[in-house]
């Protein structure tokens, strides 16, 4: 498996540790280096490879599958400014089309923010929530997309996709959102389906997110919030 702006190695490690063989690219040497260390301190050196090169130079042609990770931050590595124009990614958004056209199982990641509209037809968007906040999005091609919509909420592994889903929506709730951001005082403003569990899951999500809390003249404080909750019915 090809794994393109591997870094210093976390998710070449994490594929390998899975039982795939890895061969990382990465444009900077000693980024490069570092994720050779890590791989032989993790004892995972037979299973995994890494070079120097840009990933829009790298051959595409013969890889069962493929992983990018698009520097979305502009100067070094970890550093600088974030990068919300897909077309300013490192390798660009665009090669990213050029990868899923190359290599049949791809996967790349993108800020969470993406358009929509970007998306391209027949690829999977998938955003990852842990702890109440959003982190990651990430994009899958080929067999690896089974919807075209997908939440994945963690540390549970709760996910919801759109794939044959019939949408159910409604005023659900009244909230306070308290000054550390938690959700209490939950109250269900309109029920949608009382009998088969619909209002006690909307409740029970509602207790697991987390909000950037209220602010008067500098201080948090807690504030009242209706918010409308649509269901993905599989």
């Amino acid at each position: 498996m090809l794994d393109l702006c591997c870094g210093i190695g976390g998710d070449l490690a994490a594929l390998a540790r899975a039982g795939l063989a890895v061969h990382g690219v990465d444009r900077d040497p000693l980024t490069v280096e570092v994720a050779r260390a890590n791989a032989e301190a993790l004892g995972l050196a037979g299973r995994v490879t890494v070079e120097v090169g840009a990933a829009e130079r790298t051959p595409l042609a013969g890889w069962p599958a493929a992983f990018c990770d698009p520097a979305r931050r502009t100067g070094r590595p970890g550093g600088g400014r974030r990068v919300f124009d897909p077309a300013a990614y490192s390798p660009p958004f665009g090669f990213l089309l050029t990868l899923a056209a190359a290599v049949p199982r791809t996967a790349a990641k993108v800020a969470p923010g993406i358009p929509h509209d970007l998306v391209p037809d027949g690829a999977e968007a998938e955003w990852v929530s842990d702890g109440g906040e959003v982190k990651e999005a990430a994009l899958w091609w080929g067999e690896l997309a089974t919807a075209r919509r997908r939440a994945t909420l963690l540390p549970g592994g709760h996910t919801l996709t759109d794939t044959g889903a019939v949408a159910v929506t409604g005023p659900l709730g009244g909230y306070l959102v308290e000054p550390d951001g938690a959700v209490t005082n939950i109250q269900v403003l309109r029920s949608l389906d009382p009998t088969f569990g619909l209002d006690q899951e909307a409740v029970k999500a509602a207790k697991q997110w987390r909000f950037r809390p209220g602010m008067r003249l500098g201080q948090a404080v807690p504030v009242v919030i209706t918010i409308e909750l649509t269901f993905t019915l599989r």
